[in-house]
């Protein structure tokens, strides 16, 4: 009889450590699934942000801007043909 208890006993227990080890797995499974789901949607966030920029940048390097803030602010023009060039040596 109790070598039928030990037996039993024995079997709970692997039955029990299996088991545990199913609901670590699935529960580790679950957190890598939420955790790649917000590595994507920070991977969009940055694809966004990336194009907003690269917008930003040909809209700041476009020459016609350049030459609008530099004769606006600058005072700055294209030199004439019957003006002279001085140049400064230090």
């Amino acid at each position: 009889m109790k070598l039928l208890f030990k037996n039993k006993l024995l079997w709970v227990a692997i039955l029990l450590v299996l088991t545990l080890f199913y609901v670590r797995a699935r529960f580790l499974t679950v957190e890598l699934s939420y955790d790649v789901q917000n590595l994507r949607q920070m991977k969009l966030d940055l694809e966004d942000q990336k194009r907003k920029y690269l917008l930003e940048l040909s809209t700041l390097q476009n020459p016609k801007r350049i030459e609008t803030l530099a004769k606006e602010k600058f005072s700055l023009g294209y030199q004439k043909e019957n003006s002279s060039t001085v140049y400064v040596q230090e």
